[in-house]
């Protein structure tokens, strides 16, 4: 069989089979694969709340197996209001983990990304004195596929303290 004619049927079979170019990603906005839990104030020492400070914690896993984590992942950090020159880097460790120590109190956007998965970008997150913040990330797997194959969207769960009232 020719060249040509198995390519003929090739794209005949996918026009048959329904097949068509990817479509872009479902853009999801952010603020609704976000998902804020607050939990009791637990004091990371006296000396961080008096200097304002707290610290954040960044747990990367897999969307579709929360169970793995991925070590390498680049978590961007930078004030709200600040250029994103200002900011600061972590990579993930082998436990999936990147953490942030001695932040000022305030309100930071953190980028999250890692080659093969769908970046999660423009993640809000507050910093409380004296507070351990949390941020759970879920990253999608970036599909390249022949058919039509959303990826799994990445969320973030983020983990706040509040004082006691």
């Amino acid at each position: 069989m020719s060249i040509l004619r198995r390519l003929s049927v090739l794209v005949l079979g996918s026009a048959l089979l329904g097949c068509r170019p990817p479509s872009p990603a479902v853009d999801i906005p952010i603020a609704r694969r976000v998902e804020l839990v607050v939990r009791n104030a637990v004091a990371l020492d006296r000396e961080s709340v008096a200097r304002n400070e707290g610290a954040l914690q960044v747990l990367m896993r897999y969307a579709d197996f929360p169970e793995r984590t991925e070590s390498g992942v680049r978590v961007v950090l930078h004030r709200r209001n600040s250029p994103p020159t200002d900011s600061l880097m972590q990579l993930t460790d082998s436990a999936g983990v990147a953490a942030f120590a001695s932040l000022e109190v305030g309100d930071y956007i953190a980028d999250i990304r890692r080659l093969g998965f769908e970046p999660l970008v423009g993640v809000p997150i507050r910093i409380e004195p004296g507070c351990g913040t949390v941020a759970e990330v879920y990253l999608g797997i970036e599909a390249f596929c022949l058919g039509e194959c959303p990826p799994t969207p990445g969320r973030a769960v983020i983990s706040v303290c509040r004082g006691d009232s």
